[in-house]
């Protein structure tokens, strides 16, 4: 919170530092299972990462990614499963189909389907 603090009044809330740095929040958040916190956090990361370096950057998509965990565990699977789309999608186009990057992605979201979320 004090590096998110510093990097807001020295460089703006919506410079690379700052977002890594309120990422680091939401990571928090997610370890102490405040998943809703996390969640909210993430979303403002990412849509602060789509303004600085466009929807399909690899930085973005990387934040997408978070987001896309983090809804899962706060909300449903159900509703982060268009996120894992999107990157999917995403990845098959930069990478490839058989790029470790889209497997894992892939992996990741077949792995959240059987997670007991009650």
């Amino acid at each position: 919170n004090i590096c998110y603090n510093f990097n807001c009044n020295v460089y703006g809330k919506e410079h690379p530092e700052t977002i890594r740095s309120l990422s680091f929040i939401g990571s928090e958040h997610f370890q102490n299972d405040e998943n809703e916190k996390a969640r909210e956090t993430a979303e403002n990361v990412y849509n602060a990462a789509c303004k600085i370096y466009g929807e399909d950057h690899l930085v973005t998509l990387n934040y997408l990614e978070r987001l896309a965990l983090y809804t899962a565990y706060a909300e449903s699977y159900y509703k982060a499963l268009p996120y894992y789309k999107s990157i999917c999608s995403k990845y098959e186009q930069i990478y490839g189909v058989d790029h470790h990057k889209t497997l894992e992605i892939k992996k990741e979201m077949d792995d959240l389907r059987f997670v007991d979320w009650y």
